[in-house]
């Protein structure tokens, strides 16, 4: 078994990990902003790889909302619970669909007694201090994309089962190859589609797609790539980047002058 997440306050340098059938790679990096005041990147990376099943959720917490990075933290921990164990059965996975809508209305109770709890640092008072206490009343909110691969049931030639959710703008990248596939998405990216500490789901969706990945054939995809607005330089791109090209988009989000949070979480096999 082996669990991991990000600090919300340490940067990660491109990183690979070898899961079963899995290659990971994944970095994180906060703001320019966020770096040099010392604060937590509102950003979260979660994965769990247990028993030759890897579940993750990438959150994105949204600024304008009470402290985004406890939102996106929060809900991080508790997509990957739900993904360890949700019923993907159907084949577009609406049940699961059902079961998180769910799930997400009912982690709010707990979720608003953490918000109304989270003492704001000493350091922060005057109008900017009045504007959080406000704010919190509303409740702190975050975009996601959660997902989960395991060996797909009755496959002899060792196909995986994807699952992929969101709710938000963050991208989903798929390829065969250097080709890429994304077009079988289907769903919404709308930024307003989000969860909330004190309402639950706000806007559309969860959204869902869910695919049998096989080791053969001309229409398997055979990479994901999950990543947020902070690289948002990337979007341009045609084919996916090397490990040292990745490294140079990351160092010029930094440099941007609308450096963002970024994390970055790609699977192949």
């Amino acid at each position: 078994m082996e669990k991991f997440h990000t600090s919300q306050h340490t940067e990660i340098p491109v990183t690979s990990r070898e899961l079963g059938p899995l290659r990971l790679r994944y970095a994180y990096a906060r703001s320019r902003e966020t770096q040099l005041d010392g604060e937590a990147g509102q950003d979260y990376l979660s994965y769990l790889f247990k028993d030759g099943q890897l579940s993750f959720s990438i959150c994105d917490g949204v600024s304008m909302s009470f402290c985004g990075q406890l939102a996106s933290k929060y809900l991080g921990e508790e997509l990957v619970s739900f993904m360890e164990k949700a019923d993907c059965s159907g084949t577009e996975g609406a049940g699961m669909q059902r079961e998180l809508q769910q799930v997400m209305k009912e982690i709010t109770a707990p979720a608003t007694e953490m918000i109304n709890r989270y003492e704001l640092p000493a350091s922060i008072g005057g109008l900017f201090r009045e504007v959080l206490e406000e704010k919190r009343r509303i409740g702190s909110e975050t975009t996601f994309v959660c997902g989960r691969v395991r060996t797909a049931s009755n496959q002899e030639d060792g196909g995986l089962e994807l699952v992929l959710a969101w709710m938000g703008d963050t991208k989903i990248r798929l390829w065969q190859d250097a080709v890429e596939r994304s077009d079988r998405l289907s769903g919404d990216f709308s930024k307003w589609n989000r969860w909330s500490t004190l309402k639950g789901s706000m806007g559309e969706g969860p959204f869902v797609y869910k695919t049998t990945l096989r080791p053969r054939g001309a229409a398997s995809i055979n990479r994901i790539q999950i990543y947020t607005d902070g690289l948002h330089a990337y979007d341009e791109w045609t084919r996916p980047p090397g490990d040292e090209e990745l490294m140079q988009l990351v160092r010029e989000a930094y440099a941007s002058p609308d450096s963002d949070d970024l994390t970055f979480l790609e699977l192949s096999w």
